[in-house]
C-alpha cells in the first residue's frame, strides 16, 4: 500500500477495529440497534492510517487518498485503489521564457523587448496563429509580438477608469477576482474583457477602446469561438445574455447552483457553456446549456481539502478539489484548463471522459525537463513557486502563460 508504514496484517486489524468503532458493531451491538450517532463522521474518528467514508459512515484504508497514484492511473474514492485511466492526447511542451525574468518590481516596464520587460501577465488571449497575445495589465492593454517578443502598451493611459475613446485617453478598470472573461472575436479584430462595471472591447490595429452595452453589470463573459456571440452573466447568476454581432440580444434563463460566476468559456459546438466559482469552498467548476436552464455542479464531491488533497483530486471530476482557482480558458478542441490558483499547476478537463489532469514535469530521453498532462502525483504536478492564472493556447496547441506575483510570461510550445 503506497505510503503506509504499517505492516498488513496491523492495517487490516486497525481497519476492521475502526470499521467496527464507526458501524456501531461494538460489544455485540449491531450497527441498526446503535443508530446513526456510532457510524464515523471525520476521518480523526477511524483513527490512524484509515479514513471516513462520509456517503456510507464507514472507515476505510487512506490507500491512494493520502499517497497518490502513479502516472496514467487515478485514485478511486470508493476503493481507495489506484485504477488506470484511459490516456487523452500526448503531448509534451517545452517552456520558454518570452518575456520577463521572474524578478519582482514595484514598477511596470511594459514598452520593452523580451526579459527587459516588466508587466503582469496573467490574464491573457492568444490569437489563432500565435503571433500575437494581448494581456489585461492593471489599467493597460498591452500586445506582445512572440517573434520579437516585444511588449508594448496597446490602449490605456495607466490610470483606472472607464473612458472610451482613442488608445492615447482611454482608461480601463479590470477587477479579474470578481469578473471574468476574455476573449479576442473571430476575424482577430477586437479584443473583448470585462471590468466591474461593463464589457469593453479594444480595436487591436489602433487600440480604441469602447463599452459594450449591456442589460446589468456583467459578473463574467465568454466570446464565442465560431459566431462572435458574446455571453454574458449576472451575478446571481439568474440569467446569460447573448449578444449577437448584428446587434440583437436574447435573454436566457439560468437557475444558480448556489454560487456565483467568475469566470467562463463556452463551447459552441458542443453547445455547452463552462463557469469558475473561485469564492466557493474548494472552487466550484459549473457546467450549463448555451440554451440556459440549470447549472450542473462539476466537482460537488470537492470538500475543500488543501496539501496534499489538491493534487491528489485529478481523475473523475466530480473530486476536483482547487485552492482558490483563478481563470479560465478553452481551446479548439473543447479541452477546458484550469488556472489554479495557489494550487501551483494548471488542470485540463476532458468533456468527453469526465477525467480532470494536471500539468506534470516529465524527463525526456535526454534528460531535458518538459511537461505533459497527467494524473497528478503530488510532486510531479507542484509546479510553480507563484500562481497561474490563464493558460492560453493558439491554435498550433502551443501555449502561453504568465506568473502574477513573479512576472514572467511563458511559452509552453507544442513538441510533437
Amino acid at each position: 500500500m503506497h505510503g503506509a508504514n504499517f505492516t498488513t496484517e496491523a492495517l487490516l486489524l486497525s481497519w476492521l477495529l475502526a470499521t467496527a468503532a464507526c458501524t456501531g458493531v461494538v460489544g455485540g451491538q449491531s450497527g441498526a440497534d446503535a443508530g446513526p450517532a456510532d457510524r464515523c463522521a471525520t476521518d480523526e474518528a477511524c483513527g490512524t492510517g484509515l479514513s471516513c467514508d462520509l456517503s456510507t459512515g464507514t472507515c476505510l484504508p487512506l490507500g491512494c487518498v493520502a499517497a497518490g497514484c502513479p502516472a496514467g492511473q487515478r485514485c478511486d474514492r470508493g476503493t481507495r485503489a489506484c485504477v488506470a485511466v484511459a490516456q487523452g492526447p500526448h503531448r509534451l511542451y517545452r517552456g520558454e521564457t518570452l518575456a520577463g525574468h521572474a524578478i519582482g518590481s514595484s514598477f511596470s516596464t511594459r514598452d520593452a523587448v523580451g526579459r527587459s520587460a516588466f508587466g503582469e501577465f496573467d490574464c491573457l488571449v492568444a490569437s489563432r496563429n500565435g503571433r500575437y497575445l494581448y494581456v489585461v495589465d492593471s489599467a493597460v492593454v498591452m500586445r506582445v509580438d512572440t517573434t520579437s517578443a516585444r511588449v508594448e502598451t496597446l490602449s490605456g493611459i495607466g490610470w483606472p477608469g472607464e473612458v472610451d475613446g482613442p488608445a492615447t485617453i482611454a482608461q480601463f478598470e479590470t477587477n479579474f477576482y470578481q469578473n471574468g472573461g476574455l476573449g479576442l472575436t473571430p476575424d482577430q479584430r477586437s479584443f473583448v474583457f470585462t471590468s466591474p462595471f461593463a464589457v469593453r472591447k479594444v480595436d487591436v490595429e489602433t487600440g480604441e477602446a469602447s463599452t459594450v452595452p449591456t442589460a446589468f453589470t456583467p459578473r463574467a463573459l465568454a466570446v464565442g469561438r465560431d459566431s462572435g456571440n458574446l455571453y454574458v452573466v449576472n451575478y446571481e447568476p439568474s440569467r446569460m445574455d447573448v449578444l449577437f454581432p448584428d446587434g440583437h440580444v436574447e435573454t436566457r434563463p439560468l437557475v444558480s447552483a448556489g454560487g456565483t460566476i467568475g469566470f467562463m468559456v463556452v463551447d459552441e459546438v458542443r453547445g455547452l457553456a463552462y463557469g469558475l466559482d473561485r469564492n466557493r469552498e474548494s472552487g466550484a467548476f459549473y457546467r450549463w446549456s448555451l440554451e440556459g436552464g440549470a447549472l450542473e455542479w462539476l466537482n460537488h464531491e470537492a470538500t475543500g481539502g488543501r496539501t496534499p488533497a489538491q493534487y491528489l483530486s485529478d481523475g473523475p471530476v466530480a473530486g476536483l478539489e482547487m485552492a482558490n482557482p483563478a481563470g479560465l480558458s478553452i481551446d479548439a478542441e473543447g479541452f477546458v484548463y484550469i488556472g489554479a490558483g495557489d494550487g501551483l499547476t494548471f488542470r485540463r478537463f476532458d468533456p468527453d471522459r469526465g477525467i480532470v489532469e494536471s500539468l506534470c514535469r516529465v524527463l525526456s530521453d535526454a534528460g531535458e525537463e518538459l511537461f505533459e498532462w497527467c494524473i497528478g502525483d503530488n510532486v510531479r504536478n507542484r509546479l510553480f513557486g507563484t500562481w497561474p492564472s490563464t493558460l492560453a493556447f493558439d491554435d498550433s496547441g502551443n501555449g502561453y502563460f504568465g506568473y502574477s506575483v513573479w512576472p514572467r510570461l511563458v511559452l509552453l510550445r507544442r513538441l510533437e
